[in-house]
């Protein structure tokens, strides 16, 4: 749990309103917002209400039963979304549509359901479009389907779990210095590729990467312009437990390419859903444990208690500041 503290302690910060006007007022200028001092002033308590609002959520649900921790976990993820949409865009919501999910989940089978097959399907508009386009500068995503066990998949805090499945869904990195890492060479096996086309294929990846890989022996060596970050550098994704990187195994699929954040809302959301209106397939799921959606949930939750505020405080910290590079 001091993991989850330290975090809320830093969010903490931003309960003052002069900082908050100070830190918002940086970033309307930075947008070329032209009222940028009179919405900072408007907005910070504002943005200080949803940071209290997520850090109540998040800790409420620490104490509640299994059976109803999703619902209070995608609230509060919610509002630190809001709160990083309102940081970027002054008038948020402008509209009601703004104000839905974005997402949607296919009609529940009552029998033969499995939570790591199911699907949620992308929306044209709402919540999920507006933070993907604003927070990652990610478009076009109308109509896509993901499915629940290709999102679960580029989480590396699962690594032991899908392990157990006989799926390698990740490689370690070791830290060398800041802008240098290595890994098992076993990787360029799993993406079938050569060290030099590994190397163009990631710096295409739509991650603002620049790097080389060189093998050494039986590792693969990364060289980087810069160091990776929490939030923009997928495939690569940041390990919570273990304080290293990892490489996300290749996957023929869009969460693949997806920024974490947004990968722990579709979980959420659709945890929520089935929590809140899937009342008999849910409490028999955790009554009889009857396949691997259990563990692999129980485990997800687990995760996301922390890291999802984790990931917000990198992007408002530090993460963000991607956006205005080149």
């Amino acid at each position: 749990m001091n993991f989850t503290t330290n975090t809320w302690d830093s969010l903490s910060i931003f309960y003052s309103a002069s900082t908050t006007k100070k830190y918002l007022y940086s970033y309307y200028t930075k947008e070329a917002i032209s009222d940028s001092k009179l919405k900072s002033f408007e907005n910070a308590p504002v943005f200080i209400h949803y940071l209290k609002s997520a850090e109540t959520y998040y800790k409420e649900a620490v104490k509640v039963a299994f059976e109803i921790q999703p619902v209070l976990l995608f609230y509060g993820y919610i509002q630190l979304i809001k709160a990083c949409l309102l940081s970027i865009d002054p008038y948020y919501p402008s509209s009601s549509t703004l104000l839905a999910h974005g997402v949607t989940t296919r009609k529940r089978k009552k029998q033969q359901f499995q939570f790591l097959k199911d699907e949620v399907k992308i929306q044209r508009n709402g919540l999920f479009a507006h933070m993907s386009s604003k927070m990652f500068h990610v478009k076009h995503l109308e109509n896509e389907k993901l499915i629940m066990e290709h999102l679960l998949y580029c989480l590396p805090e699962l690594s032991e779990q899908f392990q157990f499945l006989l799926v390698n869904n990740c490689f370690k990195l070791q830290q060398q210095n800041d802008n240098q890492y290595i890994t098992d060479y076993k990787c360029l096996d799993n993406y079938h590729m050569t060290a030099d086309r590994l190397a163009s294929y990631l710096n295409t990846a739509r991650n603002g990467l620049k790097l080389k890989c060189q093998e050494q022996g039986k590792q693969l060596l990364f060289h980087l312009e810069k160091p990776l970050s929490m939030n923009y550098h997928q495939p690569f994704h940041y390990n919570s437990e273990h304080n290293q990187f990892a490489l996300i195994g290749k996957m023929d699929s869009l969460p693949f390419s997806l920024n974490e954040i947004l990968i722990h809302y579709l979980l959420l959301y659709n945890l929520s859903m089935i929590a809140r209106y899937e009342t008999e397939w849910w409490m028999d799921l955790i009554a009889s444990m009857p396949n691997e959606d259990y563990p692999l949930i129980k485990r997800f939750l687990n995760v996301t208690l922390y890291k999802g505020p984790l990931l917000i405080k990198e992007w408002l910290f530090s993460d963000r500041e991607l956006l205005y590079m080149g």
